[in-house]
Protein backbone atom coordinates (compact mmCIF):
# COMPACT_ATOMS: atom_id res chain seq x y z
CA UNK A 1 0.00 0.00 0.00
CA UNK A 2 1.44 3.34 -0.94
CA UNK A 3 0.57 6.90 -1.86
CA UNK A 4 2.36 9.00 -4.46
CA UNK A 5 2.50 12.78 -4.72
CA UNK A 6 3.08 13.83 -8.29
CA UNK A 7 5.00 17.04 -8.99
CA UNK A 8 2.32 18.74 -11.05
CA UNK A 9 1.11 22.31 -10.94
CA UNK A 10 -2.50 22.20 -9.81
CA UNK A 11 -5.23 24.70 -10.68
CA UNK A 12 -5.01 26.21 -7.21
CA UNK A 13 -1.24 26.67 -7.25
CA UNK A 14 0.15 30.02 -6.10
CA UNK A 15 1.70 32.54 -8.44
CA UNK A 16 4.61 31.23 -10.46
CA UNK A 17 7.89 31.48 -8.51
CA UNK A 18 11.04 32.81 -10.07
CA UNK A 19 12.56 30.42 -12.56
CA UNK A 20 16.20 29.40 -12.11
CA UNK A 21 18.30 29.19 -15.28
CA UNK A 22 17.67 25.94 -17.12
CA UNK A 23 19.66 24.67 -20.06
CA UNK A 24 17.39 23.50 -22.84
CA UNK A 25 18.35 21.28 -25.70
CA UNK A 26 15.45 22.55 -27.77
CA UNK A 27 12.22 24.51 -27.51
CA UNK A 28 10.29 21.32 -26.74
CA UNK A 29 8.46 21.68 -23.42
CA UNK A 30 9.50 18.19 -22.34
CA UNK A 31 13.17 19.18 -22.15
CA UNK A 32 12.35 21.17 -19.02
CA UNK A 33 11.38 18.03 -17.14
CA UNK A 34 13.72 15.61 -15.39
CA UNK A 35 13.90 12.28 -17.19
CA UNK A 36 12.23 10.48 -14.27
CA UNK A 37 9.04 12.49 -14.81
CA UNK A 38 9.02 11.87 -18.55
CA UNK A 39 9.15 8.10 -18.12
CA UNK A 40 7.71 7.50 -14.64
CA UNK A 41 5.37 4.63 -13.89
CA UNK A 42 2.93 4.32 -10.97
CA UNK A 43 3.09 0.90 -9.24
CA UNK A 44 -0.11 -1.15 -9.19
CA UNK A 45 -0.09 -1.22 -5.37
CA UNK A 46 -0.57 2.56 -5.30
CA UNK A 47 -3.78 3.44 -3.47
CA UNK A 48 -3.82 7.19 -4.03
CA UNK A 49 -2.17 9.82 -6.17
CA UNK A 50 -2.13 13.50 -5.26
CA UNK A 51 -0.97 16.49 -7.26
CA UNK A 52 1.29 19.21 -5.86
CA UNK A 53 3.25 22.20 -7.09
CA UNK A 54 6.86 21.12 -6.67
CA UNK A 55 8.56 21.88 -9.97
CA UNK A 56 9.52 25.55 -9.54
CA UNK A 57 10.89 25.95 -13.08
CA UNK A 58 7.59 25.04 -14.76
CA UNK A 59 5.30 27.92 -15.56
CA UNK A 60 2.03 27.45 -13.71
CA UNK A 61 -0.02 28.46 -16.73
CA UNK A 62 1.29 25.45 -18.66
CA UNK A 63 -0.61 23.01 -16.46
CA UNK A 64 -3.48 25.14 -15.25
CA UNK A 65 -6.99 24.12 -16.09
CA UNK A 66 -7.70 24.96 -19.69
CA UNK A 67 -11.03 26.29 -20.90
CA UNK A 68 -10.61 25.89 -24.62
CA UNK A 69 -12.03 28.35 -27.08
CA UNK A 70 -14.77 26.67 -29.08
CA UNK A 71 -15.65 27.68 -32.61
CA UNK A 72 -19.25 28.66 -33.26
CA UNK A 73 -19.36 25.84 -35.82
CA UNK A 74 -18.24 23.16 -33.34
CA UNK A 75 -20.86 20.57 -32.35
CA UNK A 76 -20.05 21.09 -28.65
CA UNK A 77 -20.47 24.22 -26.54
CA UNK A 78 -17.53 23.87 -24.14
CA UNK A 79 -14.27 21.96 -23.87
CA UNK A 80 -12.35 21.73 -20.59
CA UNK A 81 -9.05 20.02 -19.81
CA UNK A 82 -7.57 19.38 -16.39
CA UNK A 83 -3.95 19.68 -17.53
CA UNK A 84 -1.66 20.50 -20.39
CA UNK A 85 -0.12 17.49 -22.10
CA UNK A 86 3.21 17.59 -20.26
CA UNK A 87 5.11 15.20 -17.97
CA UNK A 88 4.27 13.56 -15.68
CA UNK A 89 0.70 13.62 -17.05
CA UNK A 90 1.99 12.28 -20.36
CA UNK A 91 3.60 9.32 -18.61
CA UNK A 92 0.44 8.56 -16.63
CA UNK A 93 -1.76 8.65 -19.73
CA UNK A 94 0.69 6.48 -21.65
CA UNK A 95 0.73 3.98 -18.78
CA UNK A 96 -3.07 3.95 -18.71
CA UNK A 97 -3.50 3.46 -22.46
CA UNK A 98 -0.58 1.26 -23.41
CA UNK A 99 0.88 -0.15 -20.20
CA UNK A 100 -2.10 -1.84 -18.62
CA UNK A 101 -2.23 0.88 -15.98
CA UNK A 102 -5.98 0.90 -15.41
CA UNK A 103 -5.24 1.65 -11.73
CA UNK A 104 -4.10 5.15 -12.77
CA UNK A 105 -7.55 6.04 -14.11
CA UNK A 106 -9.11 6.55 -10.69
CA UNK A 107 -6.81 9.41 -9.70
CA UNK A 108 -7.07 11.03 -13.13
CA UNK A 109 -10.86 10.79 -13.06
CA UNK A 110 -11.07 12.35 -9.62
CA UNK A 111 -8.74 15.15 -10.65
CA UNK A 112 -10.83 15.83 -13.74
CA UNK A 113 -13.95 15.93 -11.57
CA UNK A 114 -12.43 18.69 -9.45
CA UNK A 115 -11.66 20.71 -12.58
CA UNK A 116 -15.01 20.35 -14.36
CA UNK A 117 -17.28 20.60 -11.31
CA UNK A 118 -18.11 24.29 -12.01
CA UNK A 119 -19.43 23.24 -15.43
CA UNK A 120 -21.34 20.12 -14.40
CA UNK A 121 -24.63 21.76 -13.43
CA UNK A 122 -27.36 20.63 -15.78
CA UNK A 123 -25.39 17.75 -17.30
CA UNK A 124 -27.70 14.74 -17.74
CA UNK A 125 -25.14 12.07 -18.51
CA UNK A 126 -21.45 11.36 -18.99
CA UNK A 127 -20.57 9.50 -22.19
CA UNK A 128 -16.98 8.25 -22.53
CA UNK A 129 -15.50 8.09 -26.02
CA UNK A 130 -16.14 4.48 -27.06
CA UNK A 131 -13.50 2.13 -28.40
CA UNK A 132 -14.19 -0.39 -31.13
CA UNK A 133 -14.72 -3.90 -29.67
CA UNK A 134 -11.51 -5.10 -31.34
CA UNK A 135 -9.50 -2.41 -29.51
CA UNK A 136 -11.18 -3.26 -26.20
CA UNK A 137 -10.18 -6.90 -26.65
CA UNK A 138 -6.63 -5.83 -27.43
CA UNK A 139 -6.30 -3.43 -24.49
CA UNK A 140 -8.57 -5.18 -22.03
CA UNK A 141 -10.60 -2.08 -21.20
CA UNK A 142 -11.67 1.32 -22.51
CA UNK A 143 -9.41 3.91 -20.87
CA UNK A 144 -11.98 6.71 -21.36
CA UNK A 145 -14.60 4.64 -19.55
CA UNK A 146 -12.19 3.94 -16.68
CA UNK A 147 -11.57 7.68 -16.31
CA UNK A 148 -15.30 8.36 -16.49
CA UNK A 149 -16.22 5.93 -13.68
CA UNK A 150 -14.68 7.91 -10.77
CA UNK A 151 -15.58 11.16 -12.52
CA UNK A 152 -19.27 10.26 -12.62
CA UNK A 153 -19.21 8.92 -9.07
CA UNK A 154 -17.54 12.04 -7.69
CA UNK A 155 -19.91 14.40 -9.49
CA UNK A 156 -23.00 12.28 -8.84
CA UNK A 157 -23.85 12.09 -12.54
CA UNK A 158 -25.19 9.13 -14.54
CA UNK A 159 -22.57 7.25 -16.55
CA UNK A 160 -23.94 6.06 -19.89
CA UNK A 161 -21.25 4.22 -21.87
CA UNK A 162 -23.88 2.49 -24.02
CA UNK A 163 -25.24 5.76 -25.40
CA UNK A 164 -22.45 5.86 -28.00
CA UNK A 165 -20.77 3.16 -30.06
CA UNK A 166 -17.75 3.07 -32.31
CA UNK A 167 -19.17 1.33 -35.35
CA UNK A 168 -15.98 1.30 -37.39
CA UNK A 169 -12.49 0.22 -36.38
CA UNK A 170 -10.04 3.09 -36.88
CA UNK A 171 -6.30 3.57 -36.78
CA UNK A 172 -4.84 5.15 -33.65
CA UNK A 173 -5.11 8.93 -34.00
CA UNK A 174 -1.71 9.44 -32.35
CA UNK A 175 -0.03 7.64 -35.25
CA UNK A 176 -1.62 9.83 -37.93
CA UNK A 177 -0.79 13.24 -39.34
CA UNK A 178 -3.23 15.98 -38.39
CA UNK A 179 -4.74 16.13 -41.89
CA UNK A 180 -5.48 12.39 -41.75
CA UNK A 181 -7.22 12.39 -38.37
CA UNK A 182 -10.57 13.87 -39.44
CA UNK A 183 -10.91 11.30 -42.23
CA UNK A 184 -9.93 8.48 -39.88
CA UNK A 185 -12.85 9.05 -37.47
CA UNK A 186 -15.46 10.29 -39.94
CA UNK A 187 -18.70 8.33 -39.43
CA UNK A 188 -16.93 6.14 -36.87
CA UNK A 189 -19.57 6.68 -34.17
CA UNK A 190 -23.28 6.20 -33.65
CA UNK A 191 -25.46 7.46 -30.80
CA UNK A 192 -28.37 5.92 -28.96
CA UNK A 193 -31.77 7.63 -29.41
CA UNK A 194 -31.89 8.07 -25.63
CA UNK A 195 -29.54 11.06 -25.94
CA UNK A 196 -32.35 13.10 -27.49
CA UNK A 197 -32.98 16.23 -25.47
CA UNK A 198 -30.13 15.42 -23.08
CA UNK A 199 -27.13 17.50 -22.08
CA UNK A 200 -24.08 15.30 -22.51
CA UNK A 201 -20.49 15.47 -21.31
CA UNK A 202 -18.07 13.54 -23.53
CA UNK A 203 -15.03 12.22 -21.62
CA UNK A 204 -11.65 11.28 -23.07
CA UNK A 205 -8.01 11.23 -22.04
CA UNK A 206 -6.41 13.70 -24.48
CA UNK A 207 -7.69 16.26 -26.94
CA UNK A 208 -5.15 17.01 -29.66
CA UNK A 209 -6.70 17.94 -33.00
CA UNK A 210 -10.17 17.46 -31.54
CA UNK A 211 -11.33 15.32 -34.46
CA UNK A 212 -12.32 12.32 -32.31
CA UNK A 213 -14.55 14.23 -29.91
CA UNK A 214 -15.91 16.30 -32.79
CA UNK A 215 -16.91 13.17 -34.70
CA UNK A 216 -18.60 11.75 -31.61
CA UNK A 217 -20.32 15.07 -30.88
CA UNK A 218 -21.69 15.13 -34.44
CA UNK A 219 -23.17 11.67 -33.89
CA UNK A 220 -24.75 12.80 -30.62
CA UNK A 221 -26.13 15.91 -32.31
CA UNK A 222 -27.58 13.78 -35.10
CA UNK A 223 -29.42 11.84 -32.39
CA UNK A 224 -30.83 15.15 -31.10
CA UNK A 225 -28.67 15.72 -28.01
CA UNK A 226 -29.53 19.15 -26.64
CA UNK A 227 -26.06 20.25 -25.58
CA UNK A 228 -22.60 18.72 -25.49
CA UNK A 229 -19.48 19.49 -23.47
CA UNK A 230 -16.07 17.85 -23.80
CA UNK A 231 -14.06 17.01 -20.69
CA UNK A 232 -10.54 15.65 -21.06
CA UNK A 233 -7.56 14.97 -18.82
CA UNK A 234 -5.10 16.84 -21.03
CA UNK A 235 -4.99 19.23 -23.98
CA UNK A 236 -2.11 18.62 -26.38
Amino acid sequence: VMSITLPVWSYDSPATPARPPVKRASSNVSTRWPLMYRSMSVPRRTTSISFSASLPWLMASELFQSMMLVSSSAPFSRAVSAFGYHPPITALIHQLKYGGGVHVAHALGQELAARVAPHAAGIDAIVPVPLHPSRVRERGYNHALEIARPLAQTLGLPLQPMWARRVRATAQQAKLARDERARNVRRAFSADPRVAGRRIAIVDDVMTSGHTVTALAHALRAAKAQDIQVWVIARA
